[in-house]
């Protein structure tokens, strides 16, 4: 997961108001408050405070990506989370990890 910009500054997270970060390491407590409210146990990267990961990406709101070992995107949802499928991006990642045949 890339931690990106707060999405809801002002919301309430583990007990305490999170507000728009203004460093990077304010936005590293911040990501780490988020994950570990939600005990998320994937590893989690930090955008930059420039958010160059989310205007790429578009990341924002919530979306999957899929990417090769080259880098290169194969699959990308809906914005989410409602938009979110996860039959698609499992799809894809069988079919690069050889699991799955390839088709045209």
């Amino acid at each position: 997961m890339v931690y990106i910009e707060e999405a809801h500054p002002g919301n309430i997270v583990g007990g305490l108001q999170v507000n728009q970060t203004e460093t990077y390491d304010q936005r590293e407590a911040v990501a780490e408050l988020c994950t570990t409210s939600l005990d998320l146990s994937f590893p989690t990267v930090l955008d930059k405070l420039d958010n160059a990961v989310e205007i790429t990406y578009a990341a924002f709101p919530d979306r999957i990506y899929v990417l090769d070992s080259d880098g290169v995107v194969r699959h990308k949802t809906l914005p989410g989370p409602q938009g979110w499928d996860t039959a698609g991006p499992m799809a894809t990642l069988d079919r690069l990890l050889g699991k799955t045949p390839v088709s045209d």
